[in-house]
């Protein structure tokens, strides 16, 4: 057999191995589909949600006053169970994310409610676990 032969056998070999896959391509596509749901950013796996993000997030969120020089800031960071708040710091970039914080001015004005808040590490003067 020629060269040319060879190549025939090797395409009807590939062709052989495609259609002999496809079966179990489907039904990997049909497993991933189970375990999808599909959101506004994407699919994600559905086992994610067996543990419920509130433990989670409580287990990793620490009460915290922080102190700038016009501001009194409290709020939750997230941070490492058993971490200490020196340590979060020493490794934040220019800001740190404060969730659920409540602003004041320092004669205990309200200024607002957010659910999230950069505060730059510049202005930080103390910063107090609750």
């Amino acid at each position: 057999m020629g060269l040319g032969g060879s190549r025939a056998m090797s395409a009807v070999a590939s062709v052989e191995l495609a259609s002999d896959l496809r079966p179990m391509a489907n039904s990997l596509l049909r497993v991933w589909k189970r375990l999808s749901v599909t959101t506004v950013t994407g699919p994600r796996p559905i086992f994610s949600k067996r543990r419920s993000n509130k433990v989670a997030d409580n287990e990793n969120r620490m009460k915290v006053t922080i102190l700038t020089g016009t501001y009194r800031v409290k709020g939750f960071i997230e941070i490492v169970p058993g971490a200490r708040v020196t340590d979060y710091l020493v490794e934040a970039k220019n800001f740190i994310a404060v969730t659920d914080a409540e602003v004041r001015d320092l004669n205990d004005r309200h200024i607002m409610n957010t659910p999230f808040l950069n505060v730059s590490l510049e202005c930080i003067q103390i910063v107090a676990p609750q």
